[in-house]
C-alpha cells in the first residue's frame, strides 16, 4: 500500500509512516520537505516515492503538461537529490500517474522517462526498488467508449520496458 494523493499534511504523512504504508508518495518539493520534518519528529525514514510529471504531449489530446500531479521533469532531478541527502527520507521508488490514458504508447513513454530518472539515482547511490505506472486505464462509461483494455497492451509494453531496462542498464524488476 502506498499513501497518495494530492496535499498531505504533516498530521497524514505521519499517521501514514506510523501505520506502516508501504511509501508515500510525494508531489512536490513542499511534501518532501514535510515528509523529512515529520521523519525527524518521528526518528524514523519515510519510505517515500516522488510521483513525476514527465509533461507528455501525445496524439490529439492527451498531455500531462497541465496535470496537478507530480513534479515537473524538468525539475525532478532536484527532488530525487533532496530525497537522496535527507537523513529522514528513503527514497523506494518513482510514480508517474496518467490521468485518463487513451494511448497505451502514453505508458512505454512515461516508462522511459521514469526509468531513466531511475539511472540517474543508482548512479547517484540510491538504491530505488519501484516505478510505479499508475492509474488511468480507459473503460467503457456513459458515451465514451474504451480505447484499449490493459490486456491489449501487456505484451507490446512488456517488450520495450524490457529494452528500456537493457537501454539503462537496469536489473529486471
Amino acid at each position: 500500500i502506498t499513501y497518495t494523493n494530492l496535499y498531505k499534511t504533516e498530521e497524514d504523512i505521519a499517521f501514514a509512516a506510523e501505520i506502516g504504508v508501504q511509501a508515500i508518495t510525494a508531489d512536490s518539493m513542499e511534501e518532501l520537505r514535510r515528509m523529512e520534518r515529520v521523519g525527524q519528529k518521528l526518528k524514523t525514514k519515510i519510505r517515500t516515492f516522488v510521483r513525476v510529471n514527465p509533461l507528455i504531449q501525445y496524439g490529439k489530446n492527451y498531455s500531462t503538461k497541465r496535470h496537478q500531479y507530480g513534479i515537473p521533469i524538468t525539475s525532478v532531478k532536484k527532488a530525487i537529490d533532496f530525497a537522496i541527502k535527507s537523513k529522514f527520507i528513503d527514497l523506494v521508488g518513482l510514480h508517474f500517474h496518467g490521468g485518463y490514458v487513451d494511448y497505451p504508447k502514453v505508458y512505454e513513454i512515461a516508462a522511459g522517462k521514469l526509468l531513466k530518472l531511475m539511472r540517474y539515482a543508482l548512479d547517484q547511490g540510491c538504491r530505488l526498488k519501484y516505478i510505479d505506472l499508475g492509474g488511468g486505464f480507459p473503460v467503457d462509461v456513459g458515451e465514451h467508449r474504451a480505447a484499449y483494455i490493459p490486456e491489449d497492451m501487456g505484451e507490446n509494453f512488456v517488450r520495450q520496458f524490457n529494452k528500456l531496462l537493457a537501454k539503462y542498464k537496469l536489473p529486471q524488476p
